[in-house]
């Protein structure tokens, strides 16, 4: 019996390996888009990005069983159709703005309904300018040269540009009349204006922005608005000395009275409620704040003595109490005119460019912020500066720019007659020509870029700019401004 049993299961265990193995043997079932794809394919071949937002594309030809005299292609953007029915394999895409990106999709059909999609992609642009075109627009093109996009508010200020909005003030001649806008950065579209508050000033109108709040900063007068709709939030009247700093909801601002005492004062960003003040001594210039909270102020000052007749100390302050620390005494003043030169702090470095009593004196220091020592005096000359760990540039008169070792002082190179505003990227110095005289004439000028290792032009003006008056950059998502006191870096988006 038992033998019968195991005979049994044999037989049942060997029927089914065999069935497996007739299963396993069997030939695959075609694949039904590797089926579509013998009929019929194709490939994109790529895009070219032209001026006036036109985008170029193009693909193969389609192949294989499927193509028939009838074939024919469609375009998407965003999953909509914008075109149908082409026999080209070209198409100009229109309105495509190159701060914004687009998903694409190609699809070929022949007249039994068989078709295929190829996917492409549109990518935003790297770079961007803006500023005015002329007196009327205020525009934003690409680096190279593309233009993006433009409105109609007057001669722009000095902007600030926050995530995707851009906050400026515009100025109509014609009318004399003058409102805060604020942009989407990515198209121009106007989210909200309001009636500025200030007389325009060329030379000085300036906006800010920091944690939802855009300051209207003039000569004599600043005003708070809410950046969501333009509310005016708080109004003060003071002789500024400079441009304002805002960080971390908190305005720094360097004034005098009528009877010329200059204060360094700090204000909640909101309300407009005076935190702290410092009364300094004679002329100051500043100021650069850090994450850390430290602020740095030069602070200049008469000796009588007619072998030195300025000093100047180098000063920190506490940004939440106001507390002042100073942290070295240097020789030369801040200085009255010409291009005055704020703090720059990189790393655990500052350094200051002062003007000396002669020509010939040392102007720049550096100075280690945690011993408060001088490490090291070097170029004879003042001017604006900017630089990060492996630069550092001063631009002095007469309108030269100067690369200068960052760890020892010593000049590199330099480039005579340059324009007098610019900013500093990794790689490039971006030049525009001196804003008073854009403004007198109104005439578009050219950008000049220079490689920051060599000193070398490398081209004289960017393809198709011509701006007008002061410009923002942005650059990989970093922001770069021109303020009223020289070169300035910017900040990430």
């Amino acid at each position: 019996m038992k033998k019968i049993c195991y005979l049994s299961l044999f037989l049942v265990l060997y029927l089914i390996g065999c069935q497996k193995d007739n299963v396993e043997n069997l030939p695959d079932k075609p694949n039904k888009t590797d089926t579509i794809a013998q009929a019929l394919s194709f490939k994109f071949i790529g895009l070219k990005r032209k001026d006036r937002r036109l985008v170029d594309i193009s693909w193969t030809d389609a192949t294989g069983s499927g193509v028939d005299t009838t074939l024919k292609y469609s375009v998407s953007l965003n999953g909509k159709v914008i075109a149908a029915n082409l026999k080209t394999t070209t198409y100009t895409l229109t309105d495509i703005y190159a701060t914004i990106a687009y998903p694409g999709q190609i699809t070929a059909t022949n007249s039994k309904g068989l078709s295929v999609k190829v996917n492409f992609n549109i990518d935003t642009e790297k770079g961007f300018i803006y500023s005015n075109s002329d007196a009327e627009y205020f525009s934003c093109y690409t680096v190279d040269g593309l233009f993006v996009w433009e409105q109609k508010i007057g001669l722009g200020s000095f902007a600030a540009i926050s995530n995707d909005t851009l906050f400026v003030q515009g100025h109509v001649l014609n009318y004399n009349t003058a409102a805060i806008y604020a942009l989407d950065i990515k198209t121009g579209q106007i989210d909200w204006f309001k009636d500025a508050r200030l007389p325009y000033y060329p030379d000085f109108q300036d906006v800010i922005y920091d944690h939802g709040v855009v300051y209207e900063v003039g000569k004599t007068e600043m005003y708070a608005f809410d950046s969501r709709n333009g509310q005016q939030l708080w109004h003060s009247a003071k002789f500024h000395l400079d441009k304002p700093i805002a960080a971390n909801g908190v305005l720094y601002c360097l004034d005098y009275d009528v009877a010329n005492n200059y204060y360094l004062r700090a204000y909640d960003g909101r309300s407009g409620i005076e935190k702290w003040h410092y009364k300094t001594r004679d002329v100051v210039l500043g100021l650069p704040i850090e994450s850390n909270g430290a602020i740095y102020m030069i602070e200049g000052h008469p000796t009588g003595n007619f072998s030195s007749l300025w000093v100047s100390d180098m000063c920190s302050f506490d940004a939440k109490t106001g507390v002042k620390k100073v942290m070295c005494r240097l020789r030369g003043s801040p200085g009255y005119e010409g291009p005055q030169s704020r703090p720059l702090v990189i790393g655990n470095n500052v350094f200051v460019s002062l003007l000396g009593d002669t020509g010939s004196e040392n102007n720049l220091f550096a100075i280690d912020k945690t011993t408060e020592r001088v490490i090291w005096e070097g170029f004879a000359g003042n001017g604006y500066l900017t630089g990060d760990a492996a630069n550092l540039f001063v631009y002095s008169l007469p309108y030269a720019i100067h690369k200068i070792d960052i760890k020892a002082g010593k000049p590199i190179w330099q480039k005579d007659n340059v324009p007098e505003y610019m900013v500093f990227s990794p790689e490039k110095l971006l030049l525009h020509n001196d804003i008073a005289s854009h403004y007198g004439s109104l005439t578009p000028t050219p950008f000049k870029v220079y490689n920051n290792q060599t000193g070398n032009s490398e081209i004289t003006s960017l393809p198709g700019i011509k701006m007008v008056g002061p410009f923002t950059l942005i650059l990989n998502g970093n922001v770069y401004y021109l303020p009223q006191s020289g070169m300035h870096r910017g900040h990430k988006l």
